[in-house]
Order: structure tokens, then C-alpha cells, then sequence
């Protein structure tokens, strides 16, 4: 039961965790029951269920959750329309350390500790032979293909268009990881050959890797706590409620592309919320190509809907791969800069803030799309 409302959970939170509910559930049984001698067809029928239920489970709760959000089919799924972008794999511009290397690094100690904790030497066999694997094969079989599958699948998301800048998206295999790495290190991984008594040993340099390789990549991704200027951002919030409240005074829809939760804490005045067309969600599309999707987005700016589109500023310039986040760059500005300030141009800026407000284009000619 709690893998299956673990698993119900995840399918309505993100695409990559619909396994790990029943993967969980089944290495900590790989890591807590011995195989007896019933044989091993016997003892994998627990993991079997759970992980073939929870990931069914899992995707159902998620098309069920598609169909009754109220929002159309087409906001869904952007994870398997996105380009793959392979060569973030290794080092690059958005990612100099490389996902594929940066993933190594930080499993690697961990794995080569794991590694020295599965064998332990007889003392009544002479020299090589005295090794023994103290564990069952299916068991650790069953670990490594947990391991195997969600590091993979971690790895080909990774490279998906929007990501790729650092190890988030393996983060299911590192928990995975992390789970059994320390079951075997704190000694909690039940052997199945009793007759052996001995101590595992783990080497000082590799644990003391598994503990500052996170910690150094954390510091390394931090910096100093930025410093905000609040008079200037309370002068910007009040011109842009003057500007809002000019428009709006004659019952004319103003669209927030950007900082739209000032709306949402109600630090500002800007009549009904239009939902649709959010920046996050707007470069999600972009990103997908998802030309149903933006066919609403150009009916209602070369219409001129919006009487005023609050936008951070707009660049119209295609970078490429040579530059950090390149192909995610020339997404927004194919689908979304090039219409936009097209049909729209600019009024006012508030540099401070930044922000840009646009009003309708009088003049527009033919614009992209």
C-alpha cells in the first residue's frame, strides 16, 4: 500500500520518478532478505509486484491527472517532443565539467566503496581463494539493474533541451545510490554466507571522498548572498502600477509574461489574471515546438489582445551552441522575441527591476509565424 500511494504521488510530480516508488521498495528488500532455499524465482516475486504495480500505477495516476486538469492535451508530454542535445554529455560551454564526468565523479567513490564491501576473505582457503562473495548474485544483480536503469534514464533526460547544466536530473539514481551505498558501508546489508566472520575495511581516502565530493560541488554552485536595492525596487513597483492602472482603466487586459507573482501576493493592482502564456511555461513549449500551443499565443498578439505585456527584456539574437544555453536561447527567441516584438513595441523600461512593457504595434507588417 505504500508503495502504491508513493507511486500514485509520483505520478502527478515529475516523469522520472514514476519507477522509483516500486525500485525503492525493491532494493531495500535486496538489501534486508536473504535468498533462502526456496530459490530465487521465489524471493524476486515481491520486488516483481511492487515495482509492476507502482510504475503502471504511477503513469495511469498521470494520464488521469492530464485529462481532468482542465488544461488541453497538448500543455503535456514536451518531455518527448524536446530535442536531445548529446554533446552536454561531455564538457561544453552550459556545463564545462559535463554531465557524463560530473555523474562519474561524484558516484564513483561511492560505488568503488560499495565494491569493497562485497567480498570477504576465508581464512581457511590459501591466498586468491580465500575471497568469497558473501553475497547472493541475484542480489546484487537486482541492485545493479536498479541502479543500471535509473542512471541511464537519468542521463538520456539530462540531455533533453533545458537541461543539462549540472546533475539534477539523475537525482532518483543518486538517492538510489546514496540508500545503498549505505546500507553496505554501515555494514546493514544482511549476508547470505553466515559461516564467514570477518570486518569489512573501507578505505579512509574513499570515504572521506564520498563526503566533500557533494559538499565541494555545493560550495562551488554557491556564491555571495546578492544584495537588492529596495528603494529602487519599490520606485519600479510603483511606476509599473501607474502603468498598469493607466491601461487597465479602461477595462483593457494587461498580460504578465514575466513577475507574475506580484499578482499572486497582491503587491499589485492589475484587474483579472490572464493564466495563460507564463514565461517558464512559455519557453517549456518553445523548447517543445509545440506549434498548437503557440497558435493561441499569435492569435491573440497580432490581434493585440493585451492592451500592455509586461515582459523582462527582449533580445532578438540567435547564439548557437558557442554560447551557454544556446539552443534554449534561440527557441525563445524563434517562438516567442520574433512575433512578440513584432506585433508589440516598446513603451516603457524599467531597468532597475529589468522589466519591459509593450504596447500593440500599430504598424506591424508580416511577422514571423
Amino acid at each position: 500500500m505504500v508503495v502504491l500511494a508513493a507511486s500514485a504521488w509520483a505520478g502527478i510530480s515529475r516523469i522520472n520518478w514514476l519507477p522509483v516508488p516500486g525500485l525503492l521498495a525493491a532494493a531495500l528488500y535486496f538489501l534486508e532478505a536473504r535468498v533462502e532455499k526456496e530459490g530465487w524465482l521465489k524471493y524476486l516475486f515481491k520486488p516483481a509486484v511492487w515495482v509492476g504495480l507502482g510504475a503502471p500505477l504511477a503513469y495511469a495516476v498521470q494520464v488521469l491527472y492530464e485529462r481532468f486538469s482542465g488544461n488541453p492535451a497538448e500543455y503535456f508530454g514536451s518531455s518527448f517532443s524536446s530535442d536531445l542535445l548529446w554533446y552536454r554529455l561531455l564538457p561544453n560551454v552550459t556545463y564545462p565539467l559535463g554531465v557524463l564526468p560530473s555523474a562519474i565523479l561524484v558516484s564513483l567513490p561511492m560505488v568503488l566503496l560499495m565494491l569493497g564491501r562485497l567480498v570477504m576473505r576465508d581464512a581457511k582457503q590459501p591466498g586468491w581463494k580465500g575471497w568469497r562473495l558473501v553475497y547472493h548474485p541475484i542480489r546484487l544483480l537486482g541492485l545493479g539493474a536498479i541502479l543500471f536503469v535509473l542512471g541511464l534514464g537519468g542521463i538520456v533526460v539530462s540531455v533533453k533541451i533545458g537541461g543539462g547544466s549540472n546533475l539534477h536530473n539523475i537525482d532518483a539514481f543518486l538517492v538510489l545510490l546514496l540508500v545503498i551505498g549505505s546500507y553496505i558501508a554501515l555494514d546493514k546489508f544482511d549476508k547470505d554466507l553466515l559461516e564467514l566472520d570477518g570486518v569489512f575495511r573501507s578505505s579512509p581516502i574513499l570515504v572521506a571522498m564520498v563526503i566533500a565530493i557533494p559538499v565541494l560541488f555545493a560550495i562551488t554552485a554557491g556564491g555571495p548572498l546578492p544584495s537588492h536595492d529596495q528603494a529602487a525596487a519599490a520606485a519600479a513597483l510603483s511606476e509599473l502600477q501607474d502603468s498598469v492602472s493607466q491601461i487597465t482603466a479602461d477595462g483593457d487586459e494587461v498580460l504578465f509574461i514575466a513577475e507574475r507573482h506580484l499578482l499572486i501576493f497582491q503587491d499589485l493592482d492589475a484587474g483579472p489574471v490572464v493564466h495563460e502564456f507564463e514565461k517558464v511555461f512559455l519557453m517549456e513549449m518553445a523548447m517543445a515546438g509545440n506549434e498548437s500551443y503557440f497558435e493561441g499565443f499569435y492569435g491573440d498578439i497580432f490581434s493585440h489582445r493585451y492592451a500592455l505585456i509586461v515582459s523582462n527584456p527582449l533580445w532578438p539574437l540567435y547564439q548557437g551552441r558557442t554560447h551557454s544555453f544556446g539552443e534554449e536561447n534561440d527557441a525563445w527567441v524563434r517562438w516567442v522575441v520574433e512575433p512578440l516584438t513584432c506585433a508589440y513595441k516598446e513603451w516603457k523600461t524599467l531597468p532597475e527591476v529589468p522589466l519591459v512593457l509593450l504596447v500593440p504595434n500599430e504598424a506591424m507588417e508580416t511577422c514571423p509565424h
